[in-house]
Order: C-alpha cells, then structure tokens, then sequence
C-alpha cells in the first residue's frame, strides 16, 4: 500500500472521475465535524470534475445558505438532495420497506454511467447492508469511508456508561454491530481508512476485507492566483489575546475534563472552548471548572458556524487537542482530528497529547508540542512553555504551514476520487 501524503498521488485527470453519490444520514447544515468533513469532501470532488450527489437526511436551509454556512460559493456539480419525510417514520432513518423501494428507484435513475456510492458511520454501514437485498445497479461500485470501528468503539461507549461488557445484552449488540461491520467490509468494492490506526484495526479484526487506502481528513487550504496555497506560515502575536483555544466536541473522549485540571494549574491563563452541543457535556464541564475554581477563567462559546471558527483561531496564543489515552479506543487509535490540520492552516501554535493518532498527523518539536496523555501537570507545562516561548512557538508554526499543504480538502478528494476510479480493476493480493 502507498501511504505517501495525499498530495504527492494527484495524477489522474477529471475527465476519468466517475459520478459520486454520496450518502450521510445528517441534517444539514450542522456544526458537527461529520458534516464539515461530508460536505467539504464532497465540494472538493466537484471541484476536481466529479458530479457529485450529496444525499442527507434533512435540509434545515436553502442551498444557497447551507453553501454560505460552510463559508464556500455555490458550485454548479455539487447537488445537495434531501431522503425524508415531512412526517415521523423509519423512512427518515433510512430504514423499512418503503425506503428499500424508494431507494432502488434513486439508483436507477440518479447511477447513470461510471457510479461510485460513498458512504460512512453506523447509518452508512446499515445502507450498504441494505443494498445487498436489492437488484444490481450496472457500473455501480460502492466506497464505505472507515473512521472507526463501530463495534470496537460501542464497546468502548458501553463501559463508560456504567454496562459490563458482560452483560448478554451489551455482548448481543457487539455482536450484531461486528457481523453489520463483517459483512459490509467483504462486500464493498473499496475502503477508505481516516487514519492509519483505523487500517491497522481493520486489518486485524477483519481480515477478509475489500481493498482499503489512508487518507486523512483535512481543512480548507485557500490558493492564490497562480494556485499557490495561503497558509499562516509566520506567527503574529499582534491579535492573539487569547490564552488557550480549544475548538471542538465536549465529548468525554475529546479529554476537556483533563485540560480543565490543567488549566487549574496555570493560575495566570484563560481557556477559550469553541464547540459542544450536548446540554449533559456542558453541564458537566461547567460543574468541573467551578469545582477546580477556575470557571472564572473559562468561556464557553458554544457551538459556531465552521466558518467563524478562524475568527477564535486568529486569536489564539495556543491552540490544544488534549485527547485521553485512558479508556478511549477512539482517541488514541482512530481520530483524524479537523482541529489539528485547522490549527496548522491558521498559524497556531499547537500542545498535544502523545498518542498514536496524533502522531500520523503531528510530530514533536517540529510541527506541534506533544505530551503525555492523562498527565495534568505535563499538559499544563506544556501549554505555559509554548505560551512563554514564542521563538519557539514561531518554530512550529513555520513547519506545521509548509505540512498541512498535504492535507487540503482538495488533496483529499483528489486522492479518494483517484482510488474510486481504480475499483473496478482487479485487487492486489495484498491489498493497497
């Protein structure tokens, strides 16, 4: 397999991408990183000559505002399509009778020609389960997107709600999900992998699997006239009035109950959170802060459109990914985090934990400032040495710019649609 980065396999011309139809079971538009990483994926696969479908579940605003929520003009090969009900039923869950039928008719009318369905997460899984009961579309090949495996991380889910892996009922639905999961990865013509962790897992929890690439998420990489990229590449402390930036979910797994004990640690510095959906994540970190006494050195932003997100990082001192190694398969194996390629493109600064996912994507004293997960004390030393030593700081801002050229959102489609148009060519015995 080639694991170069995504922007050194650019070759394929337009002309040969096939037409993508590109299935995510989310409302649009949202805040969430499922629905920046869908959407942009899928512009940038336009931009690089596909006509692309994308099929959501709801659409809260016009096309021209879900466009303008993304911060990014209309473009004309970028078909934004609604699979609901304006009523409640398990149609609008992609389930059921009716939504097999109504989904066989849109194949057949919208798979016209070279067609590759793409899809992803537990909803997506259920999808491509679906079509296995359905009459074959010609020149249809399907692409399943792996960012985690969902019954590694439901286990994961599971035990930090209090069940017992033990329980017959916590081990039924395991079960179900790792047999979804099995079938799903024989019968798909093509994998694509977040992150090498993800393949890795992939490969040893489901050997018998369709041929699988990398490649890692992404962020937006403006490009001047002559296509040069613009990146934040000098450090300027001039606007950047804010301490610490942490832009984000508020997960548990996300590791902000452990910044927040290293912030109780750095009595002369201000936490800025930008994100968070969930009222019980809110009010548990909230209670944390006032219990640590620092909730007076803490803002909640809230959640924000993706593209007011560069207001808060052009004025962060230092921006944090605090990821737990403890109990979460997700953060130390599969993320591919938006946040980190984000801070990179924006000239932030960046203190991290060392984990094996972040180390795909950051490397320490280069490009970012890694330190020991789950270690209050280590995070918050780090944190006041990349805020005290700007030289420093300056350092890897320089470094992190010239890499994160690698990881466009174009960079990404380029390379997704390149492998796509190779599925219908006969597999390696080893794979990609």
């Amino acid at each position: 397999m080639d694991r170069r980065p995504a922007a050194v396999m650019m070759t394929n011309t337009a002309s040969a991408r096939p037409r993508v139809l590109y299935f995510s079971r989310i409302d649009l538009p949202s805040p969430k990183a499922n629905s920046i990483q869908s959407f942009n994926t899928c512009l940038e696969m336009a931009r690089e000559g596909a006509e692309v479908t994308f099929v959501v579940r709801r659409l809260t605003a016009s096309r021209r505002d879900c466009f303008a929520y993304y911060g990014e003009p209309e473009h004309p090969r970028l078909r934004i399509l609604s699979m609901s009900l304006p009523l409640s039923s398990e149609f609008n869950e992609w389930r059921g009778t009716y939504f097999r039928v109504y989904l066989a008719q849109f194949l057949r009318r919208h798979a016209r020609g070279a067609t590759v369905l793409m899809t992803r997460d537990a909803p997506g899984l259920e999808l491509l389960d679906q079509l296995r009961g359905l009459k074959p579309v010609p020149d249809l090949r399907t692409l399943f997107e792996v960012h985690k495996l969902a019954f590694l991380t439901k286990a994961s889910h599971q035990e930090e709600r209090g069940r017992a892996l033990a329980d017959p009922r916590v081990q039924e639905k395991l079960e179900r999900r790792r047999g979804l999961e099995e079938r799903v990865y024989k019968g798909v013509d093509g994998i694509v992998c977040t992150s090498e962790g993800a393949r890795r897992m992939l490969d040893e929890h489901f050997s018998l699997h369709a041929r699988a690439c990398v490649v890692p998420n992404g962020t937006r990489v403006p490009v001047g006239e002559y296509g040069e990229p613009h990146v934040q590449a000098l450090l300027d402390d001039g606007r950047r009035d804010l301490d610490v930036v942490y832009v984000g979910q508020l997960y548990r797994w996300k590791g902000v109950d452990g910044l927040l004990q290293a912030m109780a640690l750095l009595p002369a510095a201000r936490l800025t959170i930008v994100g968070g959906n969930e009222p019980e994540d809110l009010q548990r970190l909230d209670a944390l802060a006032a219990e640590l006494g620092i909730a007076d050195r803490v803002a909640f932003e809230g959640q924000v459109a993706p593209h007011r997100v560069a207001e808060y990082l052009s004025r962060a001192r230092v921006g944090v990914i605090p990821l737990p190694a403890r109990g979460s398969i997700e953060a130390e194996h599969f993320t591919s985090p938006l946040k980190a390629f984000e801070l990179m493109r924006a000239g932030v600064p960046i203190v991290a934990t060392d984990l094996p996912s972040t180390r795909e994507i950051l490397r320490h004293d280069e490009d970012a400032w890694l330190v020991a997960p789950d270690d209050a004390m280590a995070l918050a030393a780090g944190l006041e040495r990349i805020r005290r030593d700007r030289a420093l700081a300056a350092r890897l801002v320089h470094e992190a710019a010239a890499r994160v050229v690698d990881y466009s959102w174009k960079a990404r489609a380029r390379r997704v649609l390149d492998f796509a148009a190779g599925l219908a060519a006969p597999a390696p015995e080893n794979g990609v």
